[in-house]
C-alpha cells in the first residue's frame, strides 16, 4: 500500500494524542460492575458492585447507590468504563502499530532504487527517463480542447493559460509533481440513453496503463445553478466509470480562496498512487 508507513505513523501519533486526552479518573468508581435495580418509586436506578463497607460509601448490602440514569455518578460511572474500555483498544492498537512501523518496508520506487545496485540504478533511471519522454510528448501533442468563452488571462508557470487564479495554482502543483496532464482536453462519454457526449475535465491526469484520472475545480459553488450543473456532471462521469476519490478527485474554491494543502494531500495520497507505475522494461 502506497503511503502506508506514513499512514500508520499518522495513526500512532493520533491513538497517543487520544490516550492522553483520556486522563485519569476516579479509581472507586472503576472498581466493580454497574447493576441495576428498581427504586422506590418505579424508576431504575444503578448501583456499582464492589463490597466496600458503609464508612467508604456503600450501603447495608454493601454496594454504592449511584442513583438514576441521568445521576451524577450513574454518568461518572458508566464514562470511565467507556474510557477504560477505550484505553484498553488503544493500547492494544497502540502495539501492534509500533510493531508495523518497525518492520514495514515502503515499495516505492526511491525505496527500492535504495537497495540496489549502481549498474541496475542507472539501467532502470534510463529507463524512466523514456517513459517520462514518452509522456511528455503526450503533453505537448495538440489536443481539442474546451474553447467556449475562454477568455483566459491566467498564465501558468510551463506558460498555459487558464480560467481562474486557483487554476493557476492546481496547475503549477500538479507540475511540480511531474504529473502528466491536459487542460481542459475534450473527452468523449456517454449519457444515460447511450447517446455520445463530450465532456471538458479541467485536468486530465494519465495515470496507469494509460487510464486517466479526472480533477475538476469548483469555483462557483455560492450559485445554486452552478451547483446543479456539477452534480449532473458527477452523474455522467460515474456512469462512465469515473469515481469519486479513485479516479475523480475535485477541489473547493470557497468564497475565492483555495486551500494549498487540501491540494497538496489530494496530489500525495490520491493521485499519485493512481499514477505510480511499474517502468516498462519489456525489449
Amino acid at each position: 500500500m502506497f503511503g502506508f508507513k506514513k499512514q500508520i505513523i499518522e495513526e500512532s501519533k493520533r491513538i497517543d494524542s487520544l490516550l492522553e486526552n483520556i486522563g485519569s479518573f476516579d479509581e472507586d468508581l472503576a472498581k466493580g460492575s454497574i447493576r441495576k435495580r428498581a427504586g422506590k418509586d418505579g424508576e431504575p436506578s444503578y448501583i456499582l458492585e464492589c463490597k466496600k463497607s458503609k464508612n467508604e460509601g456503600a450501603d447495608s448490602t454493601g454496594w454504592i447507590p449511584l442513583g438514576g440514569v441521568t445521576d451524577s455518578k450513574s454518568k461518572a460511572a458508566a464514562l470511565i468504563r467507556y474510557k477504560m474500555a477505550l484505553a484498553k483498544r488503544l493500547k492494544k492498537n497502540q502495539s501492534k502499530i509500533k510493531k508495523w512501523e518497525k518492520e514495514f518496508v515502503e515499495y516505492d520506487w526511491d525505496s527500492l532504487m535504495v537497495d540496489l545496485g549502481k549498474n541496475v540504478q542507472e539501467i532502470l533511471e534510463a529507463v524512466e527517463v523514456e517513459q517520462q519522454e514518452a509522456e511528455k510528448e503526450w503533453m505537448k501533442e495538440d489536443y481539442d480542447r474546451n474553447e467556449h468563452d475562454f477568455h483566459a488571462s491566467h498564465v501558468t508557470i510551463t506558460g498555459e493559460k487558464v480560467r481562474s487564479k486557483n487554476e493557476v495554482i492546481i496547475y503549477n502543483m500538479l507540475h511540480a509533481h511531474n504529473l502528466c496532464f491536459r487542460y481542459e482536453s475534450k473527452l468523449s462519454l456517454e449519457d444515460e440513453y447511450g447517446n455520445p457526449i463530450l465532456m471538458f475535465p479541467d485536468f486530465t491526469i494519465k495515470g496507469k496503463d494509460d487510464k486517466f484520472i479526472i480533477w475538476e475545480h469548483l469555483g462557483m459553488m455560492n450559485n445554486p445553478r452552478y451547483c446543479g450543473n456539477f452534480a449532473k456532471r458527477i452523474g455522467v462521469y460515474e456512469r462512465n466509470g469515473y469515481h469519486l476519490w479513485d479516479n475523480l478527485f475535485f477541489s473547493i474554491d470557497s468564497n475565492g480562496e483555495i486551500d494549498a494543502h487540501t491540494i497538496e494531500k489530494i496530489i500525495r495520497e490520491f493521485v499519485i498512487p493512481k499514477v505510480q507505475r511499474d517502468i516498462n522494461l519489456e525489449a
